[in-house]
């Protein structure tokens, strides 16, 4: 079992971003975004002889607080849940007679409280249509680590191999529409994680590395 002081903190850096934007924002308007998506990643740098190592999807969700540093400039930090890991591919599921009874795929998955810090830049158009541009640091706290069967066999096996927190390098792009008091949202981002989490398999050095293409609403 993971250590509990990783819980603790996420939830206080929750706690803390809901409750003090507005003196954090020095009294200025600030913008609350709640988003939610798909998370495909891979952790990188494993090497895994006997099968063709693949992404993995998750899902990844969150809220956000923005408040304006000069025109079309704000910052935003967020605090997300994020499902990491990679998949060892598809393996043939055999019975107790030695028949094969269908295939499995195995994943290692990871779930961590994340921590963007991101400068977002809203494009000037003028119109009902913003297209937003962000970048930051991240850090990331890990909840569970697993092996996760699925197909025609299922399961799910705890696993500690990698280091419990993680940091690294945001990069994203997205539309925002006017809609009603705030406005509808779609965006996409690439996490680079920089930290060396440790060993997978004879892998050392595994980092990780996300696509994380989210919806939601901004307010």
């Amino acid at each position: 079992m993971k250590p509990l002081h990783s819980q603790s903190i996420a939830l206080a850096l929750l706690a803390i971003l809901s409750t003090c934007g507005p003196v954090l924002a020095g009294g200025r308007p600030f913008h609350v975004t709640a988003m939610g998506g798909l998370a495909i990643s891979k952790l990188r740098n494993v090497d895994f002889p006997y099968a063709a190592l693949q992404s993995v999807k998750g899902f990844g969700a969150g809220i956000g607080l923005a408040w304006p540093l000069a025109a079309s400039l704000e910052v935003q930090p967020e605090v997300l849940y994020m499902q990491k890991g990679i998949s060892f591919g598809e393996s043939e599921a055999v019975d107790e007679s030695g028949s094969v009874a269908g295939t499995f795929e195995t994943l290692y998955v990871v779930d961590a409280i994340e921590v963007p810090l991101l400068l977002r830049w809203e494009v000037p158009t003028g119109g009902r249509v913003h297209p937003v541009l962000s970048g930051g640091p991240f850090v990331s706290f890990e909840l569970a680590e697993r092996f996760k069967f699925t197909g025609d066999q299922t399961g799910s096996q705890d696993y500690e191999a990698l280091k419990n927190t993680d940091y690294g390098v945001v990069l994203g792009a997205g539309l925002e529409l006017d809609a009603g008091p705030g406005r509808w949202i779609l965006q996409g981002r690439y996490e680079l994680g920089l930290a060396d989490l440790g060993t997978i398999y004879l892998s050392d050095d595994v980092h990780s590395g996300a696509w994380f293409i989210t919806t939601g609403y901004r307010y």
